[in-house]
Order: structure tokens, then sequence, then C-alpha cells
């Protein structure tokens, strides 16, 4: 629950890709629909995982393009006037959060694929 929690407060900060009510999961080249209150059986905990790990690979790749506009930012002063260090700070923020959402994720992986397990 504490895992959830944490999720839900950086959702909140940095956003959610889909629907709150349901999400969707890539296997096998289709989408299914889960939702996270319903999932009883162990292909629906697998599914969920799975789920989770494509969240964080995606956040993942939210803080890299966060990275590289840091390094934009560093490289265009003449262009912001001296104001580049507080996009700078701001991609850096950012990219954390990502990375901490990232790891969030992989923490309900692995509780689902305990689930999957059982």
């Amino acid at each position: 629950m504490k895992h959830v929690q944490k999720i839900l407060a950086m959702v909140l900060v940095i956003g959610f890709p889909f629907g709150a009510e349901s999400l969707g999961a890539q296997r096998h080249g289709t989408t299914e629909t889960f939702h996270i209150d319903k999932a009883i059986t162990k292909g629906e905990h697998r599914g969920l995982a799975n789920y989770y790990r494509q969240q964080a690979k995606l956040y993942r790749l939210e803080a890299k393009n966060h990275d590289r506009m840091k390094i934009v930012y560093s490289n265009a002063h003449l262009h912001y006037g001296g104001s580049e260090n507080v996009f700078k700070e701001h991609c850096t923020e950012l990219s954390n959060l990502a990375l901490q959402t990232a790891e969030q994720y992989d923490a309900l992986a692995k509780e689902e694929d305990e689930l999957g397990d059982r």
C-alpha cells in the first residue's frame, strides 16, 4: 500500500499517460485492460506487473529526455540571457521525479510478480 500511495503522489506531479480507471498492458502485440482493484488471477497479476515494467521504462525515457533538455539549456545561454540555470534546475528536478516514479513502478511490478507466482 505504501508503494501505491507514492505512485499516486508522483502521478499527480508528473501526470498519468492513460485513463485512471484502467491500465493497458502490452502482451503479445495486443492491449489488455486491467483494473487494479480487480486483479485476482495469476495472469492478471502478471499483466499488471508487465504494465508496471512498461511504465518504469517510459518514465526512464522521460528522465533521459529531461537530461537532454538540460544539456540544450546549458548550451543556449545567449538565447536565454542568464535564465538557463532555472530551466536546467527544472529539468533536473523533473528527471529525478521521473526516475523516482520508475523505481516505484519497478517495486509494484515486483510485488505483482510475487502475487502472480502464488
